[in-house]
């Protein structure tokens, strides 16, 4: 199932398990430290992924934007503010620069890096100061951040090492990194297996809790704050009814509806907390420090 010149993407052994194949898809677990991947890792970026930004050019920011995820980037911004000492924030995969954004209302000095030209043309017609390029491609100053965000980006990488030790050596002394990744020990793929929705041809790799922490840590950092969180309801309800389309857009209907709930807030607030932790939530939610 895995060919024999391939190596893990964190410690560089080659034997390797079969976990399971999905369409044309073959994943396989690395016997040394438990890193999935696919077993035909290629860092060759494919455009045609995110040809859907060119469809949302035309959108305006109060289309583009959710309001409830800026409330959520305002909770995380004020959590920042501790480290704010160079007022340099820097966004590594940054997408349509909603978080960006919401950085520079709060006064800080962004700056973003994003691989898709779609989605660095509506940031710069946002005047949000971002670069098409890769961060290993990059001549940037060491010690100058304050705060790198990599959210979704680490399971797209085929060298997820380099990219930590670049970001510990452009981060200043007790500056932060957060890192948001899927979470494959998370519920919904035990229960659905080769079904669940995140396992498609953008993922390289997928992480553990484990995994994740032995990679920070042989990067050089300190995790100060790691958590796993979130589950996508209606891909739990895909194990009883089949056709539920797209589960991650039926989620964003839920969201709004337990954001106007206290009751259910808190509920919400109860289940993250036993989703940490059991280790079974969706998303692992890393914050690790440069010492």
């Amino acid at each position: 199932m895995s060919n024999n010149d391939m190596v893990c993407a964190i410690c560089q052994e080659n034997r390797f398990r079969p976990v399971f194949r999905k369409d044309d898809l073959s994943l396989v677990r690395c016997r040394d430290c438990g890193l999935v991947q696919v077993d035909n890792l290629s860092s060759v970026f494919d455009i045609a992924h995110y040809d859907y930004y060119k469809d949302r050019l035309s959108l305006s920011k109060e289309e583009r934007y959710n309001f409830i995820t800026r409330q959520r980037y305002i909770a995380l911004l004020n959590k920042f503010e501790p480290y704010r000492k160079n007022n340099a924030l820097l966004d590594i995969g940054c997408g349509e620069g909603h978080f960006l954004s919401v950085a520079k209302e709060k006064n800080w000095q962004v700056s973003g890096i994003e691989k898709a030209p779609y989605a660095v043309d509506i940031c710069k017609k946002l005047n949000i100061n971002v670069t098409c390029s890769d961060l290993l491609d990059m001549d940037l100053e060491p010690g100058h951040y304050d705060v790198v965000m990599m959210s979704e980006v680490l399971e797209h990488l085929t060298q997820p090492e380099k990219y930590l030790f670049k970001i510990n050596r452009i981060l200043r002394k007790g500056g932060i990194l957060r890192i948001t990744t899927p979470n494959f020990n998370c519920i919904t793929r035990r229960l659905r297996g080769k079904k669940w929705s995140l396992i498609h041809k953008e993922h390289l790799l997928y992480f553990t809790p484990k995994v994740l922490r032995r990679l920070t840590e042989r990067s050089n950092f300190r995790i100060i704050d790691f958590r796993t969180k979130l589950i996508t309801l209606p891909e739990l309800c895909a194990l009883f009814k089949a056709g539920v389309g797209d589960p991650h857009v039926g989620n964003q209907v839920i969201r709004a509806r337990i954001e106007d709930s206290r009751i259910l807030s808190y509920l919400k607030g109860g289940v993250n907390s036993i989703l940490s932790l059991t280790g079974l939530g969706e998303s692992i939610e890393c914050i690790c420090q440069k010492v």
